[in-house]
């Protein structure tokens, strides 16, 4: 029996399958993130099942987009991250316990998607359409029906699961309807929208990648695309097949257990970037105990950088007696002063080169280890850089995954948040209370106001006279927010300042445009080697 497409699909039960080398590069793009980076949102665009994601995040967010008018890497970097990585944590927990097609089906699919994704943007180009990054997607997602993931489907439900997924965006764009008429004759496709046209077209000129001709045209992509010539055709082609080798090659099916070793930094950032910001020293207490605790990293030594000399001077993180050490990384060839200077992790061993710094080697003896490894600290600059020492096995892991240590150095040195100032002595100190209250209270009321908002539109209900039941209950809490913030801003007011309001988030029907992005010929939103 066919899957039932007719009820809204959970997060932890996702129908579609990801290709694992390119959702385990996301994972580590956005582990531990407070945005999304450019590096990030443009993975999105490299898989079908990534990019209904992030579609489906968007037009939640503020529906009724025009899609063919953003640049769709620059809209998904200004979102908020969370409802990203909930739907990408849902995606890679569904991807270990359901793989999906076989590793060479979805092998080949996957080059088949992206073929047709750079076959349709740059027919984009050559008509002058302007939606390139909405011309990609609608290539990329012609095969979306090949990465649905086993189960009791024929193949008019896994087609019909497929186009339901995309019938149900909230945007302003075609976009689902290149699926729907894939099969159209060319006749009936000559009077439909450029963007389908031109998807039907790069579908059915790249249905046989890899194994094609470059210079042998598809008479319906030269028929719905015309005026198209044999030579655009060939040298498209060949630009394509140029610019795939490159990304596939270097986006390939990760070793066995890859995904889940990414999963398992992704959830230890994250658990790091909810541990609330604290001063340099604490921070550092902080990262050496969990060090010791999870990596056998441990007898850690704190050189917090001095803001006038630069200096690294030997800091104590509790009680214990450090040894006096001050280093002047100008010149220095000690891994803190390497760390400090690249702001990567540095491993030093015992059995490393005889022009390891002397400092080191004194420090690995010290503390009867096998090695040190040496971690900055800091986000915008590096506070300090921690010594922790170890056997080679964790020092080893170190070096294998410098990205992961190097961002929970960062994450460690977050500078906290601006305290409010301590109330002056002739000041009351009961409208003091209630001043503070006031203002620390209006942060989160501004949050739940905002996921309010966000609830609203995903179930896609108004404030309406005779609203369903639903939307009468959110009425009720909106209203008895707007209550409390009231209750607050007059507090605030008897104490002497009115506080800063909550207020709902409003939902823009067109997003701000971004920073226009650096790019390569072939591929949307920039350089994808990231």
């Amino acid at each position: 029996m066919p899957h039932d497409v007719s009820a809204r699909t959970p997060l932890d039960t996702l129908p579609f399958a990801s290709h694992p080398g390119v959702l385990t590069r996301l994972l580590d793009e956005l582990g531990g993130a407070e945005t999304v980076g450019a590096g990030a949102a443009r993975l999105f665009l490299l898989d079908p099942a990534l990019a209904l994601l992030a579609l489906e995040t968007l037009a939640q967010t503020a529906p009724g987009l025009d899609l063919a008018a953003l640049d769709f890497p620059a809209c998904l970097a200004r979102l908020d991250p969370a409802p990203l990585k909930a739907r990408i944590l849902a995606a890679a927990t569904a991807q270990l316990g359901s793989p999906g097609p076989s590793a060479a089906n979805l092998e080949l699919a996957w080059r088949k998607a992206l073929a047709c994704a750079h076959f349709a943007r740059a027919l984009a180009e050559h008509s002058a359409y302007p939606g390139r990054d909405e011309a990609w997607l609608a290539g990329l997602l012609c095969w979306l029906p090949s990465f649905v993931r086993p189960g009791n489907h024929d193949e008019s439900g896994v087609r019909t699961l497929a186009q339901t997924a995309l019938d149900r965006l909230q945007l302003n764009s075609f976009l689902a309807d290149a699926l729907r008429h894939l099969d159209e004759s060319t006749a009936r496709l000559r009077d439909a929208t450029p963007l389908v046209r031109l998807a039907v077209a790069a579908q059915r000129q790249t249905l046989n990648y890899p194994a094609f001709i470059p210079t042998l045209p598809h008479p319906d992509t030269q028929a719905l695309m015309a005026p198209l010539t044999r030579t655009d055709l060939g040298r498209i082609q060949l630009a394509m097949a140029g610019a795939l080798d490159a990304l596939t090659a270097d986006t390939g099916f990760p070793a066995p257990g890859e995904l889940a070793r990414a999963l398992g930094h992704w959830q230890r950032l994250e658990a790091a970037a909810a541990e609330p910001a604290l001063t340099a020293i604490a921070s550092a207490a902080r990262l050496a105990a969990h060090l010791a605790a999870l990596d056998g990293l441990d007898q850690a030594l704190y050189l917090h950088r001095m803001a006038e000399t630069g200096t690294l001077v030997s800091t104590p993180l509790d009680d214990r007696p450090v040894p006096p050490i001050a280093i002047d990384p100008e010149g220095s060839t000690t891994a803190a002063a390497w760390a400090l200077l690249t702001r990567d992790p540095v491993v030093v061993t015992l059995d490393m080169p005889p022009d390891a710094a002397v400092l080191d080697l004194q420090l690995i003896r010290r503390a009867r280890a096998e090695g040190l490894a040496a971690l900055p600290l800091g986000d915008a600059s590096v506070t300090g850089v921690l010594i922790v020492h170890g056997p080679r096995p964790s020092l080893a892991r170190v070096t294998a995954q410098t990205r992961l240590y190097r961002r929970l150095g960062e994450l460690a040195g977050r500078r906290p948040a601006a305290t409010i100032a301590p109330p002056m002595a002739s000041q009351a100190p009961l409208a003091d209370r209630v001043q503070q209250a006031a203002r620390e209270l209006s942060n989160p009321l501004g949050i739940i106001k905002n996921y309010l908002a966000l609830v609203r539109a995903k179930l896609g209900e108004v404030r309406q006279e005779g609203g369903t039941q639903v939307a009468v209950e959110l009425d009720i809490v909106d209203d008895e927010l707007d209550r409390i913030v009231r209750i607050m801003r007059d507090l605030g007011s008897e104490a002497g300042t009115e506080p800063e309001r909550a207020r709902p988030p409003e939902l823009p029907q067109e997003l701000p445009p971004g920073p226009k992005l650096e790019t390569r010929p072939g591929f949307p939103g920039g350089d994808f080697q990231i």
